[in-house]
């Protein structure tokens, strides 16, 4: 009764702006979520856990990627059975037990389970939003849709990373994160039942509209390996969160290595995502102009040079540079793969389509984290970083090669 009413289904962000604008605001409410423990459990794993190895230390990355990977993938293929508002509630149900398990002395194996709980919470939450997005827009507004669902998405991770990581009371005081989770949570539960509406009625008219659809008898198949164009967004993004992984777990060790402050810290975890976050409000309208192979070649060409430079930094201004060169890259790739995946995708397939490439994402996470882990604890973090680089810098190359091979227009 509190949504916002519109009898007629139509497609576009302007006649659809109510319901796109209570999306973008829950969305920053999950991002919000996930921001409170960027900054806060690599810290607690050194000096409150004990745990000193880069592969333990890593591993609540790893978990929280497996779990969010798998949850993405199964929850594109829930969307074929039930409704997305239904999916975006169960999410936010999922998320009340977080904050318990954050509070009373928690144990390492307990921060695992509640990073686990975090990954499912985020996979049924975030890919419902984006898969929602997608359903009101029209075809040449999907890039900016999805510019500005990331963008809310990230910024809130950065300003919550940002603010927690400034709280020095919060290394003393285990329960300063809880009240927040709590507020959080509750809000984004309200939000979702009482003013969010299904975007079913709007699939149902974009499938009508749109050709005839070929059988596909295996998405995760076709999204993963047939299809050049699906295959290229998806392996992107499998790199693009890899080595996002690695910044998210390395980068304070790196930081305190350098004898940087825990203000400088926080402020080069907020500032990485920040300007990735705000970068989507520019590269997600380009992606619906240009080509976006070349969007994705200059956004990973940008990652391995700002990961290589943050390997050999030895000022803290040239961190900053390198940070805000890697958030841009990574505002360059994230929403042209979104944008592309749904439109390589038929419409009654483009749930399961965006699932697989979300599950291979977020499963760039996993192995990022256990391969710079162990890279890190056989040899250093600068290693590390240098192999990713070079992964990264793969990846470009690989979407060259991709399009002149297959004649893509991505």
């Amino acid at each position: 009764m509190f949504a916002c009413s519109n009898n007629v289904v139509v497609f576009g962000l302007k006649q659809n702006r109510c319901q796109f604008t209570l999306l973008v605001l829950v969305n920053a409410l999950i991002g919000a979520l996930l921001g409170l423990e960027r900054t806060r459990i690599p810290a607690w794993a050194d000096w409150y856990f004990g745990v000193h190895q880069h592969t333990m230390l890593l591993s609540f990355i790893a978990v929280f990627g497996l779990f969010k990977a798998i949850t993405n993938l199964t929850t594109g293929y829930w969307m074929a059975r039930y409704s997305r508002k239904t999916i975006l509630v169960a999410g936010w149900l999922v998320a009340f037990p977080i904050p318990f398990l954050l509070a009373f002395e928690p144990g390492w194996v307990t921060m695992l389970v509640a990073n686990a709980l975090l990954g499912i919470q985020q996979g049924l939450t975030w890919s419902t939003t984006v898969v929602m997005k997608m359903d009101l827009v029209n075809n040449k507004e999907r890039g900016l849709a999805m510019g500005l669902n990331e963008f809310a998405g990230y910024f809130a991770l950065a300003v919550s990373a940002w603010l927690i990581g400034q709280q020095s009371v919060f290394k003393y005081n285990t329960l300063f994160p809880i009240l927040p989770a709590f507020i959080i949570i509750i809000t984004g539960l309200l939000m979702s039942v009482m003013f969010i509406n299904d975007t079913q009625p709007h699939v149902d008219l974009s499938i009508q509209q749109a050709s005839p659809l070929t059988h596909i008898t295996n998405p995760f198949k076709h999204t993963t390996f047939s299809n050049p164009n699906l295959r290229t967004f998806t392996q992107v993004g499998f790199v693009n969160n890899l080595n996002d992984g690695l910044m998210w777990g390395l980068l304070p060790a790196l930081c305190w290595s350098n004898q940087f402050s825990q203000s400088k810290l926080a402020l080069l975890a907020g500032l990485y995502p920040v300007v990735w976050a705000i970068g989507q409000l520019i590269t997600g309208p380009w992606s619906d102009k240009f080509d976006k192979g070349l969007l994705l070649f200059v956004g990973m060409l940008l990652q391995a040079f700002a990961i290589t430079g943050l390997a050999s930094f030895s000022s803290y201004p040239l961190a900053i540079v390198f940070a805000i060169l890697l958030g841009f890259g990574t505002a360059l790739v994230y929403p042209t793969c979104l944008s592309g995946i749904a439109a390589h995708s038929h419409p009654s397939n483009r749930a399961q389509s965006l699932g697989v490439y979300r599950f291979w994402r977020d499963f760039g996470y996993v192995v990022g984290a256990l391969l710079t882990g162990l890279i890190a604890d056989a040899y250093n973090i600068v290693t590390a970083l240098f192999v990713v680089a070079c992964i990264t810098l793969a990846s470009a190359i690989y979407v060259v090669y991709t399009q002149k091979k297959h004649k893509l227009k991505l």
